[in-house]
C-alpha cells in the first residue's frame, strides 16, 4: 500500500499512467493536471479518497480517464475532456456531476459488500 507522490507532475512528456488496482491510498495529488501531455489516466480501482482535483481540467488531451471504484466524494470537474466521459468512470464512488448545460445530475453511490 502506497499513496501516489506529488512530484508525479513532474513526468511531463509522459502520455499514459495506469496506476489501477495497486492498492494506492490517500489523495490524487493535484500536481498530476502538470502532466499536460497525458491521454490515458486509470486510478481505479484502488483506496483513493478526497475529491478529483478541479485542476485536472487542464488534462485536454485525456481520452480515458478513470477513478471507478474509490472512496471519492464531491464533484466531478466540468468541461473540456471531462464532459466526454462515461458514467462507468466514476462508478463505485459518492460523486455528483452538475453539467448544467445538460440538466443532468448523477450519483454514484459506493455498494457496500
Amino acid at each position: 500500500m502506497g499513496t501516489i507522490p506529488p512530484e508525479v507532475g513532474r513526468w511531463k512528456q509522459l502520455h499514459v499512467l495506469d496506476l489501477s488496482r495497486n492498492n494506492i491510498s490517500g489523495t490524487m495529488p493535484s500536481s498530476i493536471s502538470e502532466m499536460r501531455n497525458l491521454e490515458y489516466l486509470d486510478l481505479s480501482s484502488n483506496d483513493l479518497t478526497g475529491s478529483i482535483p478541479k485542476s485536472f481540467e487542464k488534462l485536454t488531451f485525456l481520452s480515458k480517464f478513470s477513478v471507478a471504484y474509490n472512496h471519492l466524494h464531491g464533484e466531478i470537474p466540468t468541461g473540456g475532456q471531462f464532459d466526454t466521459f462515461l458514467a462507468s468512470s466514476f462508478e463505485g464512488a459518492q460523486l455528483r456531476s452538475l453539467q448544467r448545460n445538460r440538466f443532468s445530475l448523477w450519483f454514484f453511490q459506493c455498494s457496500e459488500a
